[in-house]
């Protein structure tokens, strides 16, 4: 109900304050278009009235990959507790963004690493494993710069060779 809710607003109210972004990076293009509302009590939902939303941010992505020629297209909305002004909208925006820096290391641990098929048998154990797993973690994204983190440990996993370097002090 509230991303119906967002979507309403989003389609139906003039944002109070927009920016616009474009990278080129990885092989491919990133635009992204920030708008931010500000929502009242009456602008939701009777359930979300109490949950303290002040605001809402509306980022529309769009990526160009140069090898394939494919485009792609999402929106995404963000609710807050935070009044929008020019620099806090600047700051949601941002905050949106590095939010994906996060997701990709949680794709990174659960994805390439498997850590959510680990079993541990107590607390100790998942802390030392949660730990051995952001070494190498680390080690495989300081050493893939210009590959995929599952190229790299598919070439270690042939080459052992490559492994040496990677346990090096600098």
């Amino acid at each position: 109900m509230l991303l119906e809710d967002c979507r309403l607003i989003h389609q139906h109210l003039p944002a109070e304050c927009s920016g616009q972004q474009c990278e080129k990076g990885h092989g491919r293009v990133e635009t992204r278009r920030a708008r931010g509302y500000s929502l009242d009590k009456s602008s939701l939902a009777t359930r979300w009235k109490d949950a303290g939303i002040v605001s809402l941010l509306v980022i529309e992505r769009g990526r160009y990959n140069t090898k394939t020629q494919k485009q792609s297209r999402e929106t995404a909305y963000w609710v807050s507790n935070q009044a929008l002004d020019g620099q806090k909208f600047a700051k949601l925006a941002e905050a949106a963004r590095r939010h994906w820096a996060v997701e990709v290391h949680h794709h990174i641990r659960d994805v390439q690493m498997g850590e959510d098929k680990m079993v541990a048998r107590n607390a100790k154990e998942a802390r030392v494993l949660a730990g051995f797993i952001t070494m190498a973690t680390n080690m495989l994204v300081s050493a893939s710069r210009d590959q995929s983190i599952s190229e790299l440990r598919e070439k270690l996993t042939r080459n052992h060779a490559l492994v040496n370097p990677l346990f090096k002090r600098n």
